[in-house]
This record gives C-alpha cells, structure tokens and sequence, in this order.
C-alpha cells in the first residue's frame, strides 16, 4: 500500500512541477512579447520619423534604381548558372564583370544625382 502512495504522491509533485513550468513559460512568453512589441514600435516611429524628412525620390534616381536592379537580376543569374553548372563560359564571365562595372557606374550616377 505504502509503495502505491508513495507513487501516487510523487506523481502529483511531477504534475505540479509541470504546471509550474509550464506558467513560468507563458510568464516568460509573454514578457518578452511585449518587450518585442516595444522595440519593434520603436524602430517603426523611427523609421516613420526619418521616411518623413526623407524628399520623395526623383524620376531620374528611380530610374536609376531600376536600372541598378536589373543588373542585379542578371547578375544574380549568372551566379546561380555558376554554382550550379560550376563554371562560367567565357562570354559568360565577360558579361558578369561588364555588368558589375555598370553596376558601380550607375551606382555613382544614383549617388550625383541624390546629392542634386
């Protein structure tokens, strides 16, 4: 009988350990929610705040931008042809270092013309 009580009685201590756990974890979840929470409403009034003293961007830096992410593209192309063929033909490697030279250039021109 002793033997039966004494299992009985140290399977409540293991429930009860249990539910402690398991609302230190809610307490804990919930802590760093809203700590979370905090810093992200932080960084977006920051981010708000600067958006709003930030001029609106120029036809000709947006088209620069969208030239810069085009090259991007194909860039990014060609990199993946690399990793996955392992190689590049010639042509290939020719037009990846042209296209990184015109990205440096067009970079430059988004530079001037944000300063204009």
């Amino acid at each position: 009988m002793r033997f039966i009580e004494a299992i009985f009685s140290a399977g409540a201590i293991v429930i009860k350990a249990i539910r402690t756990v398991n609302q230190i974890t809610k307490t804990v979840h919930q802590a760093t929610k809203n700590h979370i929470n905090s810093i992200v409403d932080e960084r977006f009034q920051e981010r708000f705040k600067e958006n709003q003293t930030t001029p609106s961007p120029t036809p000709v830096t947006v088209n620069i931008q969208i030239d810069i992410k085009n090259i991007d593209l194909e860039e990014t192309e060609l990199e993946k042809k690399r990793a996955r063929d392992g190689l590049l033909k010639r042509t290939e490697l020719k037009k990846l270092q042209e296209l990184k030279k015109q990205r440096e250039d067009k970079f430059e021109q988004w530079q001037k013309a944000k300063t204009q």
